[in-house]
């Protein structure tokens, strides 16, 4: 017979909490009678008073109400919404701290999940400036006591919150909202409830050309309102003329997961935007995945070259290639790569760069690596890069890209635990050796993580 867990909290309870560590959501850790408690905010070494919020059968998680000393990694958040938003995670730490923080995450996720130890990790590289890196904002549309705003959802939270600025977004980003609210109110416009199911907008989504100082608007609504949303469209280019592009996205699926719907319109302007890196444009559309961060995205990119040590000579594959960004960097150092991604649009923005930039020693392929990379016109190739979303590569695309038996295999990762899960494999099952990681910080003052993985076979 099991014994029952006995908790030592509930909800509503006030406890003291000396901070330990920090887990991988960048929440502080510590423990009250044995039990683990999370508390958002907070750093180690810090000694809290927190208010118990949730209780679940392992662990609890609370608020910090007060603080018996500070750690000297803290820092003034430099968001005014920052205590109420849930979009960033780390602003209440210096950055130093932070980068530190990133590289441990990393090497945990490798030690705790892929049983992997003794990696070589190279010092993290950061940025310059933390503030208004980002080139993709999207904001929820709520109505907050009546009126109509563009804000952000509260910590692990769907309850939307209005904000009064986001440190964090380019500045043309948070000129389009602000803007687009003050029309949206004047139009008479309604946030979209999924209670009642009433209202007209769902979301704003915005890209920036950071380079370009080119703006695509996605107003995503839950029915056809094409001629409203045309009229707000003239509105907004008159108030903000860097707004090349509009288009609106239709959500009638309550279910769908992702933010934009099941059709689109184009209303205004270019069907698609452009973005410079390094010496390279590329066509940007709504549909379209593309770094966040476009000064970091160079460095990144020059990085994956870098490892490739091609120099001219050689094939290689970029597998989840996008819109061909790293195989357009690669084709400067080698005859020929192949770039495959499951999404057809991404393809088609692939082929398009490579035009546009004058690339001609790139062949891209739309469809799933595991069944494009046996079908490639090469038997081998030199290298081999995986840029894979957040939930990583199953084990049949990474026998499919392996079976190309690449000298030189490079991982790029945005989330280290499935990471770590996928080159446990590589490493256990197919005989690479890691050679180093390289974390290059894409999302300061979150707890997010991009990192490269380079691995020569044995």
């Amino acid at each position: 017979m099991k014994r029952k867990l006995v908790r030592p909290v509930k909800p509503g309870d006030v406890i003291q909490l000396k901070i330990n560590n920090l887990n991988h959501s960048g929440e502080g850790v510590g423990k009250y009678e044995g039990f683990t408690g999370f508390v958002p905010s907070v750093l180690p070494g810090e000694n809290v008073q927190a208010v118990i919020e949730e209780v679940k059968s392992r662990y609890a998680r609370g608020r910090a109400i007060h603080s018996d000393n500070f750690s000297k990694e803290r820092e003034e958040p430099c968001c005014s919404s920052y205590a109420k938003c849930g979009g960033c995670h780390l602003q209440h730490m210096n950055y130093e701290a932070q980068l530190k923080f990133k590289n441990q995450t990393v090497i945990e996720a490798l030690r705790r999940i892929g049983k992997i130890e003794k990696v070589n990790i190279c010092p993290p590289i950061g940025m310059k400036d933390i503030r208004g890196y980002r080139n993709k904002a999207e904001y929820p549309i709520i109505e907050y006591n009546g009126t109509l705003y563009a804000g952000f959802f509260k910590q692990r939270s769907k309850e939307g919150i209005p904000i009064d600025d986001c440190g964090l977004q380019h500045p043309l980003a948070e000129k389009v909202r602000r803007y687009f609210i003050e029309i949206a109110r004047e139009m008479k416009f309604k946030a979209y409830s999924m209670e009642t199911k009433r209202g007209h907008i769902r979301h704003l989504i915005v890209r920036v050309g950071v380079f370009t100082g080119e703006v695509m608007v996605v107003v995503v609504t839950a029915a056809d309102i094409r001629a409203q949303l045309k009229r707000a469209a003239k509105e907004l280019i008159e108030r903000v003329p860097e707004v090349k592009s509009v288009f609106q996205s239709v959500k009638i699926n309550d279910r769908n997961p992702n933010v934009l719907g099941e059709k689109l319109y184009h209303l205004y302007g270019k069907k698609r935007i452009t973005e410079k890196i390094g010496p390279f444009e590329f066509l940007i559309s709504p549909e379209t995945f593309f770094q966040v961060n476009s000064v970091q995205s160079e460095v990144l990119f020059n990085k994956v070259v870098e490892y490739s040590k091609l120099e001219g000579k050689g094939t290689a594959v970029d597998a989840y290639c996008g819109v061909g960004a790293i195989s357009l960097f690669l084709a400067q150092k080698t005859q020929k790569v192949y770039g495959i991604e499951i999404s057809k649009k991404s393809i088609e923005n692939a082929r398009a760069n490579a035009v546009l930039n004058g690339i001609k020693n790139t062949e891209f392929f739309a469809g799933d690596v595991s069944e494009i990379a046996p079908n490639l016109p090469i038997k081998e190739s030199d290298v081999v890069v995986l840029d894979p979303p957040r939930g990583g590569c199953d084990k049949k695309a990474l026998n499919a890209v392996l079976a190309l038996k690449p000298q030189r295999l490079i991982y790029v990762s945005c989330n280290p635990s499935t990471l770590a899960r996928d080159l446990s494999f590589i490493v256990h099952e197919h005989g690479y050796k890691i050679e180093e990681i390289q974390v290059v910080d894409m999302f300061p003052n979150t707890c997010h993580v991009e990192c490269l993985a380079l691995m020569s076979r044995l």
